[in-house]
């Protein structure tokens, strides 16, 4: 798996594209090519994601493809938490704590 950024957990609605890219959060990577994000959907559910079967390693790269947004990401501190929202033709991400706009 050839990647420049890394590898992200990453809900298996987002990569099959039944959900999209809703919440985004960034924790101590496992490894070095881990990024320590880890990307869930709009429709993910606790039951959906109490089951280690719904989520993917994929690259950052497979998520940009999905969601170019979140190209933005890529060097956020450890401990980002971050909800996407799309609004009037707008795209941008708020700190899900604060509710402040980020990028």
């Amino acid at each position: 798996m050839k990647t420049k950024y890394g590898l992200a957990v990453t809900s298996n609605n987002i990569i099959n594209k039944k959900g999209n890219v809703l919440w985004c959060t960034r924790s101590e990577p496992n490894a070095p090519i881990d990024t320590g994000w880890t990307f869930l959907s709009d429709i993910d559910t606790e039951e959906f994601l109490a089951d280690d079967n719904n989520l993917s390693l994929v690259t950052f790269e497979t998520v940009i493809d999905i969601e170019p947004a979140v190209a933005r990401l890529v060097n956020l501190p450890i401990g980002a938490d971050l909800a996407l929202v799309k609004k009037d033709n707008d795209i941008y991400f708020v700190d899900v704590e604060t509710s402040v706009r980020i990028i």
